[in-house]
């Protein structure tokens, strides 16, 4: 399948109230401190909080036709550039700056959310041109999405206090586990990969070489 000008753009009222209620329960275990970890403890709230929606959803996919209705039906577009929000990770250079953060951990989690972020505007303005947007660049693209995401995960555990903390120096990424930042690990990440499932779900089920929006030639 590729996506035509009659993609899904809007959201139904209950996916809305499912999103809202999603960000409500994360910030309310947040504000209790629910996912920071000791210096004894491995970070398995943090875990559980980026996988655990990533399931349920692989589970109501597989269980419900209206599910996978829905996901295959979401622009494509859409998914792509919703990625362009993720340029608000190069803030983590700032609280870097502040010693708020460590620099093992800003640098590459920063620069590899803008990296992608950078690409995505490029990327929705090819659906709309004739030869279209590569089915294999946006794959790719979406692969280094995920990967960035794993990469800040895992660096952001080594550079903690906890038990992980294997390259922990100094000024730690502990401030990534309270709030308002955790809203980024425990939320904003696991919601920004669930669109890169969901674009990858549309793209492996596409015959088509390229991807286009553009209206037929006459």
């Amino acid at each position: 399948m590729s996506p035509t000008p009659a993609s899904r753009t809007k959201l139904p009222p209950l996916v809305v109230l499912l999103l809202v209620a999603w960000f409500s329960i994360v910030a309310w275990l947040a504000a209790g401190d629910v996912f920071a970890a000791g210096p004894g403890e491995l970070p398995w709230r943090l875990v559980l909080a980026l996988i655990l929606p990533q399931m349920l959803f692989a589970l109501a996919y597989w269980a419900s036709s209206e599910v996978r209705d829905f996901a295959l039906s979401l622009s494509l577009p859409l998914l792509t550039g919703m990625q362009a929000w993720r340029m608000l990770g190069m803030g983590f250079l700032m609280l870097w700056f502040w010693d708020v953060l460590p620099p093992l951990f800003a640098f590459p989690a920063g620069l590899g959310d803008a990296a992608v972020a950078a690409a995505a505007p490029f990327l929705v303005a090819a659906f709309f041109t004739r030869n279209g947007v590569s089915r294999r660049r946006l794959i790719v693209w979406n692969w280094l999405g995920v990967a960035d995401f794993l990469l800040a995960f895992s660096v952001g555990f080594l550079t903690s206090s906890s038990a992980a903390g294997l390259l922990a120096a100094g000024v730690t990424s502990d401030s990534m586990a309270r709030l308002p930042l955790v809203l980024v690990p425990a939320f904003g990440v696991p919601f920004f990969t669930l669109l890169h499932v969901v674009s990858f779900l549309q793209l492996y089920r596409s015959r088509q070489e390229s991807i286009t929006l553009a209206p037929a030639a006459a």
